[in-house]
């Protein structure tokens, strides 16, 4: 038998104290964009308040330690239906217990598991149930309804870490949770800046990142309805957030020295994408996404390639096929990789991968999906091992004639003359290449080396470039200018 709730008509008080939220509050998922959750665990070590539409609710005088858990398939009845029941079948124990919902509140009271109810009126309660030490407290089934310390100083501390503000939880159509971290837009950023880029870098270019991040932020701020659950994520998916339990005195000082600055072009927030290492070539939005920004272009860094980092993976045929086969592609034992395309900016634009029984091209980042962003650390790179390009040996006879045709040609070596097809290389205008007996077929390669420079997209700032900037005596206006054309910096 399902567990049953019985609805009682009674409103929790609501007291006098209201909630004036801030314009530039950010919702933060706590996930990055797969991972949801049945069940997790919040402390909150001090008095808390459940706060709705402006006001608070309830008050909790102590500190509790939470599982929240999703609950599904629940039923409350009526009023006049509970009045059927006798006290027998309310379960032993139980308390009234608060269901937050979009109209508002009401209190719950829990009934037996066996009690006969199929002759009442039933509705189903889903949601985040709030249990502490095994007992429901409370039922949150809207996004809007926010559980906060109450005192600005103390933490919420979830997943190991320590976040400001206050946290809601959003039930989604899955029947799973998403815990959703909301603050004041300036305290977010003190726990973006030092995960994005390192606290022990110049603070001019730490107070470039707090402005690129606080751009980054607006933008989604400014275009999000009211009725979307969240904002961001707090991974990488946006940007890499770790609460309160990342904060750092330097970074915290540059958010602080840059309050409220943010990036516009045409007196709008832009799109102020950065990445680590470009690698010393910077790339336009339109080579890596659908969209060509106008301040978001091609061009040298001379400051980056100063100093990129540069790297090198090794896989092996049955590497390869095995990430091709995680993925859904399925070619046979591969026998090469040929680059086929490059970007203006010199990345790689195209792969071709042969196999056994086909072939197959990845396209553009699609290339480091597969092959792995943590080995492939950006698309600028070269190859050993694979075809690099398509060439044709040529023959130039005394007389002058160039001919293609390898068939029944002769080559005089140190040992004496010998027939082409036992040549296992020719030279070229690019080099010894292999041609081999089977010269007019694809020669398996086991091993293919990637070698690279660069660390993500290329598009917009590069972090490490900014640092050296710094380094050289720029201030972070000159860094923004410098990777962002045309663009204004104003207050919000």
């Amino acid at each position: 038998m399902k567990r049953f709730l019985l609805l009682t008509i009674l409103l929790v008080s609501i007291l006098s104290f209201t909630y004036a939220d801030n314009n530039h509050n950010v919702r933060v998922a706590l996930v990055d964009k797969l991972n949801e959750y049945d069940t997790f665990d919040v402390l909150f070590d001090d008095a808390h308040e459940v706060v709705m539409k402006d006001k608070t609710y309830c008050k909790f005088q102590e500190s509790s330690l939470y599982s929240v858990k999703t609950i599904n398939n629940i039923y409350y009845v009526t009023n006049a239906a509970a009045e059927k029941l006798t006290d027998w079948e309310i379960e032993a124990g139980a308390a009234y217990v608060p269901l937050f919902t979009k109209e508002g509140v009401r209190l719950l009271t829990l009934v037996r598991d066996d009690n006969d109810t199929s002759d009442l009126s039933m509705q189903e309660v889903q949601g985040a149930g709030f249990y502490q030490d095994g007992v429901l407290k409370f039922i949150v089934n809207d996004f809007n309804v926010k559980i906060r310390p109450q005192q600005t100083s103390s933490r919420i501390k979830m997943f190991e870490r320590e976040y400001r503000g206050g946290l809601s939880v959003y039930f989604n159509q899955n029947f799973k949770l998403i815990p959703i971290n909301e603050l004041n837009l300036e305290e977010y950023l003190y726990g973006v800046v030092p995960r994005e880029m390192s606290s022990a870098y110049e603070l001019e270019a730490l107070k470039a990142q707090a402005i690129t991040a606080r751009t980054f932020a607006v933008n989604y701020i400014k275009n999000d309805s009211k009725d979307k659950p969240y904002n961001l994520f707090s991974s990488t998916a946006s940007q890499a957030y770790g609460g309160a339990s990342r904060e750092k005195p330097k970074t915290t000082s540059a958010v602080a020295l840059t309050k409220g600055l943010y990036l516009t072009k045409n007196g709008k927030p832009i799109y102020a994408f950065y990445s680590a290492d470009n690698g010393g070539v910077m790339v336009s939005s339109g080579e890596v996404w659908a969209n060509p920004y106008s301040y978001l272009v091609k061009k040298d860094d001379p400051y980056t390639k100063k100093i990129t980092r540069t790297w090198s993976v090794k896989y092996t045929s049955a590497d390869i096929e095995q990430l091709l086969a995680a993925n859904n592609i399925y070619i046979g034992s591969v026998k090469d990789i040929k680059i086929v395309g490059r970007t203006d900016s010199g990345r790689v634009s195209a792969v071709n991968v042969i196999g056994e029984s086909g072939e197959h091209t990845l396209k553009g980042n699609t290339i480091r999906k597969v092959l792995g962003f943590t080995k492939m650390l950006s698309l600028l790179f070269e190859m050993e091992g694979g075809s690099q390009e398509t060439y044709q040996p040529t023959i130039i006879s005394g007389n002058g004639e160039v001919s293609s045709n390898l068939t029944n040609v002769n080559v005089v070596t140190a040992s004496g003359t010998i027939n082409l097809p036992s040549v296992q290389s020719v030279i070229t205008a690019n080099g010894i290449k292999n041609v081999g007996a089977s010269r007019d077929q694809t020669v398996p390669q086991t091993e293919f080396v990637f070698k690279g420079r660069g660390y993500g997209h290329g598009v917009g700032m590069s972090q490490v470039g900014a640092n050296q900037m710094a380094k050289e005596g720029f201030n972070f206006e000159n860094i923004l200018k410098f990777y962002y054309k045309d663009v204004v910096i104003k207050k919000l």
